[in-house]
């Protein structure tokens, strides 16, 4: 599973990261292996992470200081890069697919009405998935499948 925790001595603000644990069982090794971005800018927080089956593929929302545009907005880490989603202030969620092939996420649009988005990472284009009459969409899920 992911958690964020401090893992570092002595702590610091800046210590504050994203990670998976795993072995938690008895009789397991315990592990953590950092999944947020290695080189994170003072003052960046990162939450509510979503990970596919091996933590490869992560979504997480992240919070930058002033005067950082967007403050708030969804990245994706895939391969050691970390890659903004969203455009504009959000904080509305994002889930990744079993595989790690699809990451969704929810942004406002032009008309400022929150939609869901679905990133394909084979061939790196962002559709929006919900529909003309959707007036607000907090949270998307993917399903077991992607």
């Amino acid at each position: 599973y992911t958690s964020e925790n401090i893992f570092a001595t002595p702590l610091l603000f800046s210590d504050w990261r994203t990670w998976k644990t795993c072995g938690v069982f008895d009789g397991q090794t315990l592990t953590n292996t950092l999944v947020s971005d290695p080189v994170q800018e003072g003052g960046t927080d990162y939450s509510f992470p979503q990970a596919s089956n091996d933590a490869s593929v992560v979504c997480l929302y992240r919070t930058r200081p002033s005067p950082n545009v967007p403050r708030r907005d969804i990245i994706m880490g895939a391969d050691g890069i970390y890659t903004p989603l969203t455009t504009v202030d959000t904080d509305r969620g994002c889930d990744v697919s079993y595989d790690g092939s699809t990451v969704v996420y929810a942004e406002e649009d032009s008309d400022g009405v929150l939609q869901t988005y679905l990133y394909d990472r084979q061939s790196s284009t962002k559709t929006k998935i919900s529909d003309a009459a959707t007036k607000r969409a907090k949270w998307p899920r993917t399903s077991a499948g992607g």
